[in-house]
């Protein structure tokens, strides 16, 4: 499933490239309905539960559903314009205002969580009763560890959701945070500050990214992978006290800004380049994957 953000649209494609279905009508707009008359804005972060495409629909501040059956698209959440939630149970779900929803993700128990980099916060929702609350960040644009409120974000931009984790990936902050779903504690695992960046390798102590704007945890290793914009990089993070490095690639990556992990692959959204990449993990070997008919 690709993004594809400047056409305000989301494509299924199969592994060649070939586009299998089109979810929005290409124009902007905020439009539930069958896929091809339904409309996005902006569309971002994309999520897979159950039967569900979930879609962090950034223009329009909400969150939208594709039912993957049917190819029906609804709101999850979202009114259409920027702003802040009130927490609670929710019955119209166009009622509840977010600012700038750029990541979504959903953990083991079922639990969505939502990264809004308008007021730099992550809310969790409960898609069966319908209730959202705010899990942490003080809406201050910030690196600061802490319990909810008492921690801040600086531009939530990417989230993955393992076990009783979250892992975020805050833009501006150049830093990997990680949320414990059941406390709200939030812990810096690399990052120095608002922007402190660079480039570094090695112990997490010293080690720099630069507006890092994706990740995704490796099925098969402890291993979080990081699209490190800002260098055109593809980095790694080994979890539990690891080490950070750099991917040696045969091409420059461009502002990649969207990763996936799955049968021994990285599969790369090369935003500047308007290009789907593939990395086999264990060839080396990088690809460019042609999305088309």
């Amino acid at each position: 499933y690709v993004a594809d953000s400047g056409h305000h649209r989301v494509l299924a494609c199969d592994p060649g490239g070939r586009v299998l279905r089109q979810y929005g009508s290409g124009g902007p707009g905020f439009i539930d309905g069958p896929m091809e008359l339904s409309a996005f804005n902006r569309p971002h972060a994309l999520c897979v539960h159950h039967n569900n495409l979930y879609v962090a629909d950034s223009g329009n501040h909400a969150i939208r559903r594709v039912d993957l059956r049917t190819g029906e698209v609804d709101t999850v959440c979202g009114a259409g314009r920027a702003g802040q939630p009130e927490p609670g149970v929710f019955s119209d779900p166009r009622r509840v205002a977010l600012d700038q929803p750029r990541a979504v993700a959903i953990d083991p128990s079922g639990k969505m969580h939502i990264a809004t980099v308008g007021d730099n916060r992550i809310w969790s929702l409960d898609l069966g009763r319908r209730e959202i609350r705010l899990l942490a960040g003080s809406g201050a644009l910030d690196v600061v560890d802490g319990v909810g409120t008492a921690a801040a974000f600086a531009e939530p931009v990417a989230l993955a959701a393992v076990q009783q984790l979250l892992y975020v990936c805050d833009g501006a902050g150049s830093a990997i945070r990680s949320v414990n779903t059941r406390t709200g504690q939030v812990t810096t695992l690399l990052g120095q500050g608002v922007w402190e960046h660079g480039h570094v390798d090695g112990a997490r102590g010293e080690a720099r990214l630069q507006q890092p704007q994706a990740i995704a945890l490796d099925p098969n290793a402890p291993v979080l992978w990081i699209a490190d914009s800002g260098n055109d990089a593809l980095r790694t993070l080994r979890l539990g006290g690891g080490e950070v490095n750099t991917i040696s690639l045969l091409h420059r990556l461009h502002a990649p800004a969207g990763l996936t992990v799955a049968n021994g692959a990285v599969w790369i959204a090369d935003s500047d380049a308007h290009a789907v990449l593939r990395l086999d993990v264990q060839e080396g070997v990088l690809r460019h994957v042609p999305i088309g008919e």
